[in-house]
């Protein structure tokens, strides 16, 4: 099939910046590589006393679509039952990168690296700058596996209604695993993209079609 000229490609949600070099795979972004986008609430979201991981997954939605960004997104926390890992895709040590929402931040190579306590560059907010140092609730280990103690919709009265959170200034481990937070508070939350693609701008697309469609009438003739 026809490849588009690099010149004339742009990322899903128009977000990333792919002029230059994926430093991923250290090549120019090319047409088809695929990445993902995450980012931390600037503002909080809803509480924390869900034990439904698909209602985060809609707060958070609904949150980056009402700041303008299309897609679907996915909290990055832990329910009793669902996972971090497990709620974002993210199970394994391969996968994609991810990316800030300045859109050339890389957070992570791929899966193993978002999830093994390190990240390259602090989270950023929905519109692309450092956010508030702040607690992020996540329910999660650093790892993306459930904390069993205090997880997102956790209500136990023993422990003070505390959920797991991390810290949005953070890098280390810190980042998802710092201090607790108050369930019934309004939180802060990670959300995940899903997969991304690196796609022609629309303009080239429509090139595209209108060249296949002029082949295919000269064909016809």
């Amino acid at each position: 099939g026809l490849v588009p000229a690099q010149g004339a490609l742009v990322g899903e949600l128009g977000i990333l910046d792919v002029s230059g070099t994926n430093p991923v795979t250290g090549n120019p972004w090319a047409f088809g590589d695929q990445y993902r986008l995450a980012f931390v609430t600037s503002t909080t979201v809803r509480d924390a006393t869900s034990s439904n991981i698909a209602d985060y997954n809609t707060a958070v939605t609904g949150f980056a679509n009402g700041a303008g960004l299309g897609g679907d997104w996915f909290v990055i926390g832990s329910t009793a039952t669902v996972s971090a890992r497990e709620n974002t895709s993210t199970t394994g040590g391969g996968g994609v990168g991810i990316f800030a929402l300045d859109g050339t931040t890389k957070i992570a190579d791929n899966y193993g690296d978002f999830w093994d306590g390190s990240h390259d560059s602090a989270i950023l907010t929905e519109t692309g700058v450092a956010p508030s140092t702040v607690f992020v609730a996540a329910g999660t280990f650093s790892n993306g596996s459930i904390d069993t103690v205090r997880p997102l919709g956790d209500l136990n009265a023993g422990d003070l209604n505390r959920i797991q959170a991390g810290q949005t200034n953070q890098t280390s481990f810190r980042w998802i695993r710092v201090w607790n937070t108050n369930a019934f508070d309004d939180q802060y939350f990670y959300a995940m993209s899903a997969t991304l693609t690196v796609i022609p701008e629309p303009s080239s697309t429509a090139l595209l079609g209108l060249g296949g469609l002029a082949l295919m009438l000269r064909r016809s003739r």
